[in-house]
């Protein structure tokens, strides 16, 4: 699938209306707008919601993310397709996930003299997460490939 030269406006909504997609290819600067949307629907969401209690306000810094970031997944699966990937890389977003999570149960429950501490869960959410990242930006495979067109080039 062709993105065109359709403006910025346009793009966006193209993102959008692919959120759940994972078939054909994607471009970096998908993601960008993806994470830029999910961050401001996260933080608004999030303040809404929050004023509680400090659990209640901690879990919702953990679950809205992580709702939000579903749709995460189809898009990396597509970003990777443009590199000429499987899209069975993208499941290396579940242990950095995995251990974001763990992380913020941890920081709800542990004592207050423990929160300082560098955890098992960082130690093993970070490579993955830097993996993820690192993938997500990586050049994409010229002209078409197994999955479709190259998002780049105007229909």
């Amino acid at each position: 699938m062709a993105y065109g030269d359709s403006g910025q406006g346009n793009s966006i909504l193209q993102t959008v209306r692919l959120t759940f997609d994972a078939t054909g290819r994607a471009r970096r600067t998908d993601l960008i707008y993806f994470g830029l949307v999910s961050g401001f629907v996260s933080a608004i969401v999030t303040f809404v919601l929050s004023g509680n209690s400090f659990i209640v306000d901690t879990m919702m810094m953990a679950i809205v993310p992580a709702i939000v970031g579903v749709p995460f997944y189809a898009l990396f699966a597509r970003r990777l397709h443009d590199q000429g990937r499987s899209g069975w890389w993208a499941l290396l977003i579940i242990p950095s996930v995995m251990a974001a999570l763990w992380k913020q149960w941890h920081f709800a429950t542990a004592p207050f003299d423990e929160l300082d501490k560098t955890s098992v869960s960082d130690w093993i959410g970070a490579p993955f997460s830097l993996a993820v990242f690192v993938l997500a930006f990586l050049p994409p495979q010229e002209g078409s490939n197994q999955y479709g067109a190259n998002p780049r080039v105007a229909a």
